[in-house]
């Protein structure tokens, strides 16, 4: 008797039903919508980073997530780097040097992450390479090139070939600061 007499009023008011059940379907479309797209966008936030920031492994100092400091690294990295290597499902592997720093050019300046690699080793666990938008990646044919994202060109408002300064500490706690040329943007 319940159902029945639910039935009927529901359909009472024509309008009203209509519109509270076109808000639901409406609200359930979005709500999925949402869901997708947010989903979407984490899974490729996350390729991405894969892809050019972290790789699939990184191996630090336990205590380098936590301070950063240049000091934190792993003695006799080549040895180590050798015997992840040999491990049979082991594609690639590249040795990184990370340091917070400054970057200068003659306008402006930044605090940026400062990854010193070898191009040939990183070009096998990243996709920078794939995305040089201007210019070329690292060669070591020129003196002290560097890449730098078109987001930070823009900011420190530098173009290809453009002189920058990167200043950061060494393993001492000195400051040490070099010259660098901009052979290419990603």
């Amino acid at each position: 008797m319940i159902p029945i007499m639910s039935w009927r009023n529901i359909w009472r008011n024509r309008t009203r039903s209509l519109v509270v059940i076109a808000a639901i379907a409406l609200g359930i479309w979005a709500a999925m919508f949402m869901s997708g797209f947010a989903t979407g966008m984490v899974k490729g936030y996350l390729n991405d980073n894969i892809a050019n920031v972290v790789s699939h492994l990184q191996i630090h100092d336990p205590n380098y997530s936590k301070e950063k400091d240049v000091k934190m690294m792993i003695s006799d990295a080549a040895t180590t780097a050798n015997n992840i290597a040999k491990y049979p499902n082991v594609k690639s592997i590249s040795v990184r040097t990370l340091v917070n720093g400054m970057i200068a050019s003659s306008k402006e300046a930044r605090g940026i992450q400062v990854k010193g690699i070898d191009p040939e080793e990183e070009s096998r666990v990243s996709t920078i390479a794939e995305k040089i938008i201007e210019g070329e990646y690292l060669s070591t044919d020129k003196r002290n090139p560097i890449l730098i994202s078109d987001e930070l060109a823009e900011r420190l408002d530098v173009k290809l070939r453009s002189k920058v300064v990167l200043t950061f500490q060494d393993l001492n706690g000195e400051i040490v600061a070099a010259a660098f040329r901009v052979t290419g943007i990603f």
